[in-house]
């Protein structure tokens, strides 16, 4: 119905992917695997919830969105809490940290378009 690849939230989240993962290959070897894994989950949950809304309904398509949100929102939590830990290096947290709340805020507005065009 709506093709994926033309929204710039679904490039910026599979881009947010290689920067989580970059960081979290980081991480203490116990931590990369508990913790740094889940952060990686949450943000691939990010763009493949995306992706697959775009071939349903809009009704369905919100849903999905809205799960891209609940994802986005489970990550920056786990970025506080890698945060708390200093597992990170100067800035960075913040720096992924913005990206997460650009990236949920682009849904919103995403969500907030179909829910007029579904009127």
């Amino acid at each position: 119905m709506f093709n994926p690849k033309r929204l710039k939230v679904l490039n910026r989240a599979i881009d947010l992917v290689g920067e989580v993962v970059r960081l979290t290959d980081k991480f203490p070897a116990r931590e990369s695997y508990e913790l740094g894994r889940q952060m990686r989950r949450a943000t691939e949950s990010i763009g493949s919830n995306i992706s697959e809304g775009c071939s349903r309904g809009i009704k369905e398509y919100i849903y999905f969105l809205k799960v891209a949100i609940g994802s986005a929102n489970e990550l920056e939590a786990q970025i506080e809490m890698v945060g708390k830990l200093r597992y990170f290096k100067n800035g960075e947290e913040g720096e992924l940290k913005n990206e997460v709340i650009e990236i949920r805020r682009m849904l919103f507005g995403v969500i907030k378009f179909l829910e007029k065009k579904g009127k």
